[in-house]
């Protein structure tokens, strides 16, 4: 068996090449040995195992694993805690870690833009942006002051999508409003029972036109809701931005057309949207087969900035709720300090 020393050199190269999963494979079989680990490489193998789990969503883990680092090394710096915390949406812990850490120039960036991003929680956009600001002039290229998307913006957007559906297609997907708000309110983090996280690009809430039926009546009226301070977090230009949002509806209209997340990547969700639009006619297709689509047309409708929407207490993933629910996209998860830090 290898050394534990060669073990964790390997799975950190692994991890700062983006081989998330493969780094925490490489490392399993350590957790079981952990009596057996030196000090330091017992704490570097639970920071391992914390910011892999991190990577892949696992917070609940990642805490785990932090925590379990903390304890044996009171001093250590709890940044990666403090973010477990904030996606886990415990973002008064988050907040007081996060204000009481030393601040030394590796860290120094993430700390700012985290204090930015739980600004936004308090609506303190201000506070939010000079923070996002400060983050930026330590490392532009990982941290992006948001910039404003109107709704005139998104407007066209959506218009432009809508253009390169078919007809029929169109006159399908135009039955679902799409809702503009800054970010995900506590209401939605809470009720997805930590399926979701604070910095989600958008959402889709309803049944997939694949599993309606005409004998029930839906429970809720089908939406999508685009986050904008967060798409424009991911947009380092307008170009970026135009991106972002016209992926982001082509994604959540995709869901509404009966297409997973996995599918949408698959079928070259991020870089072929036209093959993606045409998998769409397909299923639209297929599913007006049976029944038609029964909504009375909504268009698009806009919501007052800041002012969140409860989107009452639907389930949050397809098997959540008998196949409706809500789909979402995930946004970058932490800006990592090291390289190749991922996107989902």
């Amino acid at each position: 068996m290898a050394e534990p020393k060669d073990v964790l050199d390997e799975a950190y190269e692994l991890y700062d090449a983006a081989h998330i999963e493969e780094a925490l494979d490489l490392v399993r079989p350590l957790l079981s040995r952990q009596g057996a680990l030196q000090h330091e490489q017992r704490l570097s193998l639970l920071r391992l195992v914390g910011r892999c789990s991190l990577e892949l969503g696992d917070y609940e883990r990642a805490r785990q694993a932090f925590d379990a680092a903390a304890r044996i090394a009171p001093d250590l710096d709890r940044l990666d805690l403090a973010v477990t915390l904030f996606y886990l949406c415990r973002f008064d812990e988050a907040e007081m870690l996060l204000e009481t850490l030393p601040i030394y120039p590796e860290i120094e960036g993430e700390v700012y833009w985290y204090r930015g991003l739980l600004a936004e929680r308090r609506a303190d956009f201000e506070r939010a942006d000079s923070l996002f600001r400060r983050a930026a002039r330590l490392d532009a290229k990982r941290f992006i002051v948001p910039q404003r998307i109107e709704e005139n913006e998104v407007r066209d957007v959506y218009d432009s999508v809508l253009e390169e559906f078919p007809p029929d297609m169109r006159s399908a997907a135009i039955e679902v409003p799409v809702l503009i708000e800054d970010l995900p309110s506590d209401e939605v983090l809470e009720d997805s029972a930590g399926r979701l996280h604070p910095l989600i690009l958008g959402l889709y809430s309803g049944i997939p036109l694949d599993r309606k039926s005409t004998m029930a009546p839906a429970p809720e009226v089908d939406r999508i809701i685009l986050f904008r301070r967060n798409i424009a977090k991911i947009s380092h230009s307008r170009e970026d931005l135009q991106r972002e949002l016209r992926q982001t509806l082509i994604h959540e209209i995709g869901h509404h057309f009966g297409l997973s997340d996995e599918e949408l990547e698959d079928r070259g969700r991020w870089h072929r949207p036209r093959t993606v639009l045409s998998v769409l006619w397909v299923l639209f297709v297929l599913s007006i087969r049976g029944h038609g689509p029964s909504r009375f047309p909504l268009g698009f409708v806009v919501g007052r900035p800041g002012v969140p929407r409860r989107l009452g207490g639907a389930g949050v993933e397809r098997e959540a709720d008998d196949g409706g629910g809500i789909e979402d996209r995930l946004a970058s998860r932490r800006p990592m300090a090291e390289e190749g830090g991922r996107r989902e």
